[in-house]
């Protein structure tokens, strides 16, 4: 029941057939898109790898001989950190007023 909107942060209700969920703006999740979600950047390592070709003459006959390398680069990758927003008094309130 969308009613009463119990999304927080700019989130919006959507009504189910029993229940209803949030629909968060970019920047928060959880049910009540009560969590503030951002990207940290951090140092991480990617493996990549390729196939090259190398030539090879055998009888006068060029042959081409394949072989897999693999390189190892220090990259940037994103991990994602999320806070409540939700204190703990109004989270106690809500949890009293279900009761």
């Amino acid at each position: 029941n969308c009613s009463i909107n119990f999304c927080k942060n700019g989130g919006t209700c959507v009504a189910g057939l029993e229940s209803y969920n949030c629909d968060c703006i970019p920047g928060f999740k959880g049910r009540l898109c009560e969590l503030a979600c951002k990207k940290l950047p951090q140092s991480c390592t990617r493996l990549y790898s390729e196939t090259k070709s190398f030539p090879v003459w055998e009888g006068g006959v060029c042959h081409y001989l394949y072989r897999r390398v693999y390189k190892v680069h220090q990259d940037i990758c994103y991990k994602e950190s999320c806070e409540s927003t939700v204190t703990n008094k109004a989270l106690s309130r809500k949890q009293i007023n279900r009761h």
